[in-house]
């Protein structure tokens, strides 16, 4: 539903439903601000969990605007206290159940300012408190716009962030146009590619928001290092070779080698020579 509001002010706006049985229910009020700005507003209980008829005291506290401020205290069960120039008030819940409870405020600046607080969960007489709507950003699932590139088989597993939304989280589903990610639901690609891969989310009130990014899977790398020479007499000359394939971009011109005498070269191909007697370990490391 759509609504334009004609003048300033500080409007509690709720909504209500029925179905076809005659059940209906309606929402607590959130506060709209036309005209003025926003206030933040904090609502405390001394009481989440009374007896049923025991009196709860609420407590609201305000930050910004003008003084004196209004209040209109939403108890969940269905009654208010609207009009008061007090920031408590205390309430008794007569039937076992649970409740969400909150305030709106407005100040006396003009236009008048205005503010709504998180709803406080009450669960009366040992019933479960609810999870209460306190909505204090839309659910959002934030995805990664440019992913490295990884050699094959290869994980993502800081992809997506979920953030945002109303109560825990009920659910979050992948999908990727890999079919093996949707089936165990993980970031592993286990073959060279460009993949496309989904993430949708489900908040406690059955909001759902998703994103889609995609990943580059190269293949693995591989290389096959050589030497012209194992053994021999001081001084002995070898010559080092280096051929890289798969991988990302992988260039044997920047294979690194240690030959074991404490010296060390980079390149495809490189000549080394060992001037004293003795048993050497010559390695190779190649990254792309």
């Amino acid at each position: 539903a759509v609504h334009r509001y004609a003048v300033d002010g500080v409007y509690a706006a709720s909504g209500w439903v029925a179905d076809s049985s005659g059940n209906s229910s309606v929402s607590d009020p959130v506060a709209v601000v036309v005209g003025g700005r926003s206030l933040t507003v904090t609502l405390r209980a001394n009481a989440t969990a009374p007896a049923a008829g025991a009196p709860v005291a609420f407590s609201a506290t305000v930050s910004g605007g003008v003084a004196p401020y209004e209040y209109l205290f939403t108890y969940g069960d269905g009654t208010y206290l609207n009009g008061s120039r007090s920031a408590n008030a205390t309430h008794g819940y007569p039937a076992t159940g649970g409740y969400c409870a909150n305030v709106i405020v407005t100040d006396s600046a003009s236009p008048a300012d205005g503010g709504t607080s998180a709803e406080v969960a009450i669960g009366v007489g040992g019933a479960p408190a609810p999870t209460c709507p306190n909505e204090t950003s839309p659910l959002t699932v934030r995805a990664d716009p440019n992913p490295p590139v990884r050699d094959a088989p290869a994980d993502f597993p800081s992809l997506f962030q979920v953030v945002g939304g109303t109560g825990a989280p009920t659910g979050e589903r992948l999908a990727a146009t890999d079919p093996y990610i949707g089936a165990c639901q993980c970031t592993i690609f286990r073959a060279p590619g460009t993949y496309t891969v989904s993430l949708t989310a489900t908040d406690g009130i059955g909001e759902v928001a998703s994103n889609a990014t995609n990943v580059t899977v190269a293949p693995a790398l591989t290389a096959r290092f050589a030497a012209s020479a194992m053994s021999g007499t001081a001084p002995l000359s070898i010559a080092f070779s280096a051929v890289a394939a798969g991988g990302y971009r992988a260039q044997a011109t920047r294979t690194q080698w240690t030959f074991g005498d404490g010296t060390g070269a980079v390149g495809a191909d490189v000549q080394h020579t060992f001037d004293a007697p003795g048993l050497y370990a010559a390695t190779a490391d190649l990254e792309d």
